[in-house]
């Protein structure tokens, strides 16, 4: 499992940050139309007439809201170097992108999942961390304590034969016991182990649904990647979580639960 950021058309950042309108997200949605749907675009070359006419408002408006996100680092501006009275606009595309609270501070989201939606993230990073050293070492460590009841088990064990050998006398009923609790107790620090796998093999293959969410909306028509970026705040945080899960268990069965969303705004 690695820790590479994940394709999204838009950047990651935006969702869930308060600071922004949806006038603020139309803008960038548009802009990002332009900029080839990644950092790899060329930028955004058209003017301010267009993009207005495109976002449908006003180019005061359209200026206001382009200064805003300027001023928050989600855009930048630059001269056309062939042509220095227009302006070219570039999203800023993080390289481990993050997700932003209400109060316009960012939050580390360290799991793949997180990068996406913050429910998916927090989900997941409730009951395991998502670093493979981390899980090996915690594995590690249940092995390690999973011996450590055996050779005590083992030693007790010895010991009470051999006193009872040289005495002649009959084992009594509490020996039973005693390795009856010792196994239940080996029995659950085993479980413990087995969850902690599955856990982490469930986590690896949700974060590949993602994956393939992700691509599948690239692979989309122009006019079916807009609709599915008019989704916004919990519309959008709902959608990509029922695409996941729907992804999971029918591969390609994700995006078309984004476009039935789209469909029903």
């Amino acid at each position: 499992m690695t820790d590479k950021p994940l394709f999204a058309p838009l950047p990651l950042q935006l969702i869930g940050d308060a600071r922004l309108s949806r006038t603020d997200i139309d803008v960038v949605a548009v802009v990002a139309w332009h900029h080839r749907l990644g950092r790899n675009g060329r930028g955004c070359y058209a003017g301010n007439a267009t993009l207005a006419r495109e976002v449908g408002i006003q180019e005061s408006h359209l200026s206001r809201s382009l200064t805003k996100l300027e001023q928050l680092g989600i855009i930048e501006r630059h001269r056309d170097p062939e042509d220095r009275r227009k302006r070219i606009y570039h999203l800023n595309y993080l390289d481990n992108p993050r997700i932003v609270t209400n109060t316009g501070k960012y939050s580390p989201a360290p799991t793949a999942s997180a990068e996406i939606v913050t429910k998916v993230g927090n989900d997941s990073a409730e009951y395991l961390p998502n670093d493979p050293e981390i899980v090996t070492n915690e594995i590690q460590q249940v092995s390690d304590i999973n011996k450590q009841f055996s050779d005590n088990k083992e030693n007790r064990c010895s010991k009470t034969k051999n006193r009872y050998r040289e005495t002649g006398a009959d084992a009594p009923s509490e020996g039973i016991s005693l390795r009856s609790i010792e196994g239940k107790r080996d029995s659950a620090e085993a479980g413990i182990q087995v969850e902690r796998v599955s856990q982490q093999r469930a986590l690896e293959g949700r974060n590949r649904a993602v994956e393939k969410l992700n691509a599948a909306v690239a692979s989309l028509s122009d006019l079916e990647r807009r609709d599915v970026f008019a989704l916004r705040g919990d519309e959008w945080t709902a959608a990509f979580d029922t695409a996941v899960t729907a992804e999971l268990g029918s591969p390609g069965e994700g995006v078309r639960v984004l476009l039935r969303a789209a469909a029903q705004l």
